[in-house]
């Protein structure tokens, strides 16, 4: 995932907040990225 270059300001636990909420977003619109 690319999230990680887009927000550098983040820590590992926001990093890994915000990749989760992405999956669960990407799953519900069907797009289901790994």
């Amino acid at each position: 995932s690319n999230f990680g270059k887009n927000l550098p300001s983040l820590g590992r636990e926001e990093y890994n907040k915000v990749s989760i909420w992405a999956r669960r977003f990407f799953i519900v619109s069907g797009v289901r990225k790994p």
